[in-house]
């Protein structure tokens, strides 16, 4: 019997090298994007103080300051230059700034250490005021703000002029700010019973596992009844004490540190880095106005453990880890169900993930298995099926038509089709042939689009192009293939790379210092660099229409695309 190989019909695609320009298309750009184009999200679960002027509630967190428009019923997006601006991304939760509504202008005011900021949504401006130290106190009135730093009353009128005062304030008109203790106050039955509302609330969401204390609260200034909730791990609530309706107003995802990253029909789903406690998914909407957090109502499998994959299929997510594969069924109730080493998997240190409709492929550092899961009782765990690379990292899985492509640190090999969701066949993986030594060298990232493959080897970036079954009877045309008709490309300029994507219109690469993007429609190539274009160190991407969604160790970048699939 004839053996089969697959084959690459290979073709022309010039790319630009990383460091001059190359052939059909110039250097690679590294230009700033612009205000409107980049927004970075975070977590945003612990809400330590809240505020609300006649349109917005401003809710501060340990990620930062975000703002609710309580009159449209949405989030106001504060863009990446105001977000640098106001300086509040790492904020000490033992000692936070104040921050104080103004309704006159509907701004907000924030006192730090050394400074007093004020930010104005409706502009998206931020203005700065120095101060002496830190500040300690923080009132308003008619004229603007007076603040109380090292000891000493200042005023600072809305256009800007600082100017100490000598006598305090006494004889000031200050505006009243209600906090939580003045809601308890204005609502006494809530004493004791607002946590218990919450929860309640909570329990009838999808995954409400995360049960938060409150810490924080304030009333509208025109309506006392409706009530503003700041809590530890549930972030912002809406509260109605007339009817005792409590409404959860989630916002970002549940962790700064990104792990991995899925694309969805209209957002986008993130797994974190396992850094805190009742761990699960976030589900973002592309218009960042609808947020998920997906928990388990008891320990989480996601607790502690970091995300290195990320597949959705139907209703469910699978989050490959290194701690095993955790497939999370979505739903009106989250279903959490665990795979590690101890229920089949050769080890709990998990690479890759391509999920199918009745399991999962999963890429091992130790070899390739296949997940069963074909019932639709969300407590029953499948079994487990070796299916080859045995003591091999398996870090690349990809399913191209009707095969599996493999990435391993020996090349990329492809499953036979008939192992394609079904248990895994006698078959061994094909070594795929191309005349080149491109498929023998060790795979640190692969995509598929069309018949585009993007593969990254140890050395470069190349983009293949596919004939429609991949499949030949023999060798023949494959030994024609030389070196010189690869295009490839230098990443010199984003660092050692571990993840690619790719669609008809663009190719992305991410390495750990940044992301060099590729236009397939005329060739225009550009680099997101850390620390100017992207917060933190790169972990992850997802592209979709309009959007690019980067994970990074400091929150989920979305970052705007142009018509040609790259950056505006």
């Amino acid at each position: 019997m004839r053996r089969r190989v697959t084959h690459f019909a290979i073709g022309l695609f010039a790319v630009a090298c990383a460091t001059s320009g190359g052939p059909g298309g110039g250097a690679v750009r590294s230009v700033p994007l612009g205000v409107d184009d980049r927004i970075v999200v975070r977590s945003y679960a612990d809400v330590f103080s809240v505020s609300a002027s006649q349109r917005f509630v401003f809710a501060l967190t340990t990620g930062g300051l975000i703002t609710y428009d309580r009159t449209f019923g949405r989030w106001q997006p504060i863009s990446a230059r105001s977000e640098e601006e106001l300086q509040l991304v790492r904020i000490d939760r033992a000692r936070p700034p104040i921050m104080r509504a103004d309704v006159i202008d509907d701004a907000v005011w924030i006192g730090t250490n050394g400074a007093l900021l004020r930010y104005r949504p409706q502009l998206d401006q931020v203005q700065r005021f120095t101060v002496p130290g830190q500040v300690s106190a923080l009132r308003l009135g008619r004229d603007g703000a007076y603040v109380n730093a090292s000891g000493q009353w200042f005023s600072v009128s809305r256009g800007g002029f600082v100017a100490p005062i000598a006598g305090g304030i006494g004889g000031v008109a200050l505006a009243f700010d209600p906090d939580l203790e003045a809601v308890y106050q204005a609502h006494p039955s809530l004493r004791g019973q607002l946590e218990f509302l919450l929860r309640d609330a909570a329990a009838g969401t999808a995954g409400g596992g995360v049960f938060a204390r409150v810490i924080a609260g304030t009333y509208s200034p025109d309506r006392t009844g409706e009530i503003w909730i700041g809590t530890l791990g549930d972030g912002l609530w809406n509260v109605d004490v007339n009817f005792l309706q409590a409404t959860p107003l989630r916002y970002g995802v549940l962790e700064d540190a990104i792990g991995a990253l899925g694309v969805t029909a209209d957002g986008v789903v993130s797994a974190g880095q396992g850094t805190r406690r009742g761990a699960g998914i976030s589900v973002v909407h592309r218009d960042l106005q609808l947020f998920k957090w997906i928990t388990s109502a008891t320990a989480s499998p996601l607790d502690g453990a970091r995300a290195t994959a990320l597949a959705t299929r139907g209703s469910n997510v699978w989050v490959a880890t290194d701690r095993g594969v955790v497939r999370v069924r979505l739903g009106e109730s989250a279903a959490f169900t665990q795979w590690s080493a101890i229920h089949g998997l050769p080890t709990d240190q998990a690479l890759s993930v391509v999920a199918v409709d009745d399991g999962a492929w999963v890429g091992t550092s130790r070899g390739l298995v296949f997940i069963h899961d074909s019932s639709s009782n969300a407590a029953v765990r499948g079994h487990v099926t070796p299916a080859g690379f045995s003591g091999e990292p398996v870090r690349t899985l990809l399913r191209v038509r009707d095969q599996l492509l493999v990435g391993t640190h020996r090349g990329l090999f492809a499953l036979p089709a008939t192992a394609i969701g079904a248990a895994p066949q006698s078959s061994a993986p094909q070594r795929l042939l191309g005349g080149n030594a491109i498929f023998v060298r060790p795979v640190h990232a692969a995509a598929w689009s069309d018949s585009a493959l993007l593969l990254v080897t140890d050395r470069r970036a190349h983009l293949l192009s596919l004939d429609r079954t991949l499949q030949v009877t023999n060798d023949s045309t494959a030994a024609s293939a030389s070196d010189s008709v690869f295009s490839e490309f230098d990443l010199q300029t984003i660092g050692p790379v571990h993840a690619a994507a790719i669609d008809a219109r663009a190719l992305w690469i991410i390495g750990r210092s940044g992301v060099l993007t590729r236009s397939r429609v005329n060739g225009a190539t550009r680099v997101l660099r850390v620390g100017v274009d992207l917060p933190a160190n790169v972990t992850a991407i997802a592209l979709a229409d309009r959007w690019a969604w980067i994970g990074t160790d400091q929150g989920l970048v979305r970052v705007k695309r142009a018509t040609d699939g790259g950056l505006p």
